[in-house]
């Protein structure tokens, strides 16, 4: 049994569907990522399994429990956290006081201070940058508190929507390496990315996704050396 485990599900807006049969599975302690063009369906996962978009058909299940008829709040109490892409912080609001919006379920909201400071240690340009204002800060930290808001609810399963979005180069490597540290310390992680090379060399597995459906899965090795995604997502 997987720690996550979404079985051919499908997902409508309206009558347009956007997910056909998809089937994916993240075991504990796993890093999975899901690479594939814009558009192709890979958020609306991510919102499936929170439960922001209904599941017309299929089941999901969590720890062994199906979450497919449970609400959003009762999904992230379970331990799952999604950071949006486009980090959405409350820009008005201090480093400090975002950080302590994260902490807004029940099992996190007993260990705030303790999570803080794990967090600060983790981050230690949040530490820094603690009074300042989000508003003020450079994409790169902008997606840094996002990603540190996320754990401070702490979260079982991460789910991250497209991390490393507008950063440049060098940026985005901090962002991966983030997020490469926080799996290793146990957080399994659900990651969209687009850019594959750096998603793949990250990933213990990876699902290829392209016009809602699954179209190709595998480890990081056979993925980074299968001709369709070397051709087609790789530029090889």
């Amino acid at each position: 049994m997987a720690f996550l485990d979404v079985q051919q599900i499908n997902v409508f807006y309206e009558e347009l569907q956007a997910l056909w049969d998809v089937s994916l599975r993240v075991e504990k302690g796993e890093l999975v990522s899901l690479i594939g063009s814009n558009g192709a369906g890979k958020s609306t996962i991510l919102k499936a399994i929170l439960g922001v978009v209904r599941v017309k058909s299929g089941e999901i299940e969590f720890e062994g429990r199906p979450i497919i008829r449970d609400s959003t709040p009762m999904i992230v109490e379970q331990g799952v956290t999604y950071v949006p892409e486009g980090r959405r912080l409350f820009p008005a609001m201090s480093v400090l006081e975002n950080l302590e919006m994260g902490a807004f379920t029940k099992r996190s909201r007993a260990h705030r201070d303790v999570n803080l400071g794990q967090v600060f240690n983790l981050f230690q340009i949040l530490s820094e940058r603690r009074n300042q204002l989000a508003a003020t800060l450079s994409g790169g930290e902008a997606q840094i508190l996002a990603l540190a808001r996320g754990l401070m609810a702490e979260p079982i399963l991460l789910m991250l929507d497209e991390p490393s979005a507008g950063l440049a180069p060098m940026v985005a490597t901090k962002i991966f390496d983030a997020i490469k540290r926080i799996n290793e310390q146990g957080t399994s992680t659900l990651m969209v990315e687009q850019d594959v090379g750096r998603a793949l060399s990250l990933s213990d597995r990876a699902y290829v996704i392209e016009n809602g459906k699954v179209v190709l899965e595998g480890d990081r090795e056979s993925l980074l050396n299968n001709e369709y995604v070397r051709k087609a997502y790789l530029g090889v």
